[in-house]
């Protein structure tokens, strides 16, 4: 047992001061410093125990020789300094508002940490009455035991609106990083937009009994962005043990290869918009397209073998572009004493890698091979792959074989487009068919020989889709056109109320995402000893060759063979077979709520009493068949809970 105690501290305060320097002049100062602290002192503990088996009186924790002291300090601070000038004023028909502004933002962590062994005493925890050194600053994450951050920005703003019809805005920012270097350490970042208010214009005045609002927008801006560790631009090194002379000595060693001309990754972003309301504004609409570019996207390239063991450098080498819709479509009127209202906002976004390693490219050499530059062209990520002309982690796998369900063609050959339909081995025909393929010089992957253990009843097969007579092998792998990321997102908020009642509900929804899954209990069918088989077992394919009668054959079962062990086993070959759709529409919120009425609230000496009953995360609608699409694919976390409670808002 171990005893001692664990110290946890913060402290965050703010500061704020306004003066008016003149009229329409105002300056501000800002100023918050936040500090965290967390210490923990722990110690080896003596304690006896009872051994009911022996009858005697035993010793549960180790000697003297063994015990161990530890020591442990966290600690964070962070502070931002701001000030700003603001000058407003109206000269005629003209309005004008400049904003003129400097910032800085500081953060340091420190973790120090430590263990000794070998007590004088049970009783004495002093970090210096042990006698041998375990560890200190020992950080299984190999991360830096101390790191900080820094940032300086001037910034400025113009707004000027002549008549309240012809808008203008304009901003610039200079922000200076310590994640680069002093030579590429500031970006500068400017943004224009346009706006006219047609709705105000002489020619509009017909429509102004059912046009409350028309507004035309338009932007353009470039953002800065820092995705880099705190010190990519410089070399890191780590102390490792060598042999030098026959004996073990300390020395130094790269183990991360730093590069000075990294840069801000700059997000350049244009967009139009539509802003109206009708009837009184009780029906608003607001419309916007965009198009959204982010240039010199920081990644960390694969590194050649001969530099060792050491991660590459971080470089700005990749573009991105998104481009979409944004429509939010409101409603919200009075019929006497009951109020309602509602809101809908949808979005769509398309996204393509740009720019990245070089274009994929695949086909037939004069050698009559067929290669692909797919190793120097992508990366992989969670079976995902990168690369230009294509989306973010598109899905880029094999898929199953469609066959024709015949076997021989009219000369009474194998038909090599025949077999089974869905690409799984069910029936004796099926298997036949896989061994005159063989036969004819066709192959399989990966497995590649029919027999137990190989190619056999409840297997997958995988097309051939380049051609070279080898099905399932890696250049049939296909961009498949999905992502995990969302195409689609819904959002509705209702709220109604009547005569003291009211009720919200928020809807929210994701669209268009695919999650790669293949997870014992769903769908996965490797299993081993000491782990029970999920309840959908009878969903996985068997057959028993041995009496094709047998009662518990299931031939046209949703799943392949279940198989004993965690080995190589052809159906765990990624494939689109496990490919989801994560779609889903889920109820967040809803909240339904009655306030007393004012006469009686009164004689009770209170302003408001109101009594409610709230849900969250109450209904989930998809196919998803994982435990929460919200979440992802994984089956190892906790889904979102749902939660009741009531209660009741009292105003005095």
């Amino acid at each position: 047992m171990s005893g001692g105690k664990k110290t946890t501290t913060r402290i965050s305060t703010s500061w704020y001061a306004e003066v008016d320097i003149m009229k329409g002049l105002t300056g501000k100062i800002n100023a918050n410093y936040q500090d965290y602290s967390h210490i923990t002192d722990t110690y080896s503990k003596h304690t006896e125990g009872y051994s009911f088996r022996k009858d005697k009186v035993i010793v549960s924790t180790p000697t003297l020789d063994a015990a161990t002291v530890n020591f442990a300090m966290d600690r964070r601070y962070e502070y931002t300094l701001t000030g700003t000038l603001n000058y407003m004023n109206t000269f005629g028909d003209h309005d004008i508002n400049v904003l003129a502004g400097y910032e800085q933002y500081y953060y340091n962590t420190r973790t120090d940490n430590a263990q000794k062994k070998g007590l004088m005493d049970f009783s004495i925890h002093d970090m210096q009455s042990a006698s041998e050194m375990v560890y200190i600053n020992y950080h299984k994450d190999n991360d830096l035991s101390e790191r900080d951050y820094g940032m300086l920005s001037y910034f400025g703003r113009i707004n000027y609106a002549y008549k309240g019809r012809y808008l203008l805005e304009a901003n610039v920012r200079r922000d200076g990083s310590s994640r680069f270097s002093p030579d590429n350490r500031w970006g500068t970042f400017p943004s224009f937009s346009l706006g006219w208010r047609i709705s105000e214009e002489s020619f509009m005045e017909n429509t102004r009994s059912w046009l409350s609002n028309l507004k035309l927008r338009a932007s353009w801006g470039k953002l800065g962005n820092v995705t880099s560790g705190y010190y990519d631009w410089q070399s890191v090194y780590s102390i490792i043990n060598s042999s030098f002379g026959g004996n073990i000595s300390n020395g130094l060693a790269v183990t991360k290869v730093g590069n000075p001309i990294i840069q801000w990754e700059n997000i350049n972003s244009t967009g139009i918009g539509l802003d109206a309301s009708f009837l009184n504004n009780k029906l608003t609409l607001e419309v916007d397209f965009y198009n959204k570019v982010t240039e010199g996207i920081l990644t960390n390239p694969t590194m050649p073998f001969t530099m060792g063991l050491a991660t590459a450098p971080t470089q700005n080498t990749a573009d991105l572009r998104n481009r979409g819709l944004e429509v939010t479509l409101g409603w919200n009127d009075r019929i006497k004493d009951f109020q309602y209202g509602a809101n809908i906002n949808f979005s769509y976004n398309q996204n393509k890698v740009t720019k990245y390693l070089g274009k994929f490219e695949a086909g037939w050499n004069d050698k009559g091979e067929y290669t692909s530059n797919i190793g120097k062209s992508a990366t992989t990520q969670n079976n995902g792959i990168r690369t230009e002309g294509h989306m973010f982690d598109e899905y880029y796998m094999l898929q199953r074989y469609k066959g024709t369900g015949k076997y021989k063609d009219g000369s009474g050959n194998v038909d090599p487009l025949g077999g089974p339909r869905d690409g799984m081995i069910r029936t004796p025909e099926d298997l036949q068919w896989v061994k005159d393929m063989i036969a004819a010089g066709y192959s399989f992957q990966p497995k590649s020989t029919v027999g137990r253990g190989q190619l056999n009843y409840g297997e997958y097969i995988y097309a051939d889709e380049n051609g070279d007579k080898i099905f399932g092998n890696t250049h049939d792998r296909v961009f498949t056109g999905k992502s995990s990321m969302p195409k689609y997102t819904l959002g509705i908020n209702l709220n109604a109320a009547w005569k003291g009642f009211d009720m919200s509900m928020t809807w929210a929804g994701s669209f268009g995402m695919y999650y790669y899954m293949y997870e014992r209990g769903i769908n996965a069918t490797n299993v081993t000893d000491g782990e029970q088989i999920a309840s959908n077992f009878k969903q996985y394919y068997y057959y028993n060759e041995n009496n094709p009668n047998d009662p518990l054959n299931n031939i046209n079962a949703k799943y392949p063979s279940l198989k004993y062990g965690t080995g190589s086993l052809g159906n765990q070959a990624v494939n689109t077979t496990n490919l989801y759709n994560g779609s889903y529409l889920k109820l967040k919120t809803l909240q339904i709520g009655y306030s007393l009425p004012n006469s009686l609230v009164a004689k009770m000496r209170m302003q408001k009493l109101r009594v409610f009953l709230a849900g969250e995360n109450l209904l989930t609608i998809t196919d998803f068949p994982g435990m929460d699409p919200e979440i992802g694919a994984s089956v190892n976390k906790y889904p979102l809970n749902k939660q009741l409670s009531a209660g009741v808002n009292i105003t005095f």
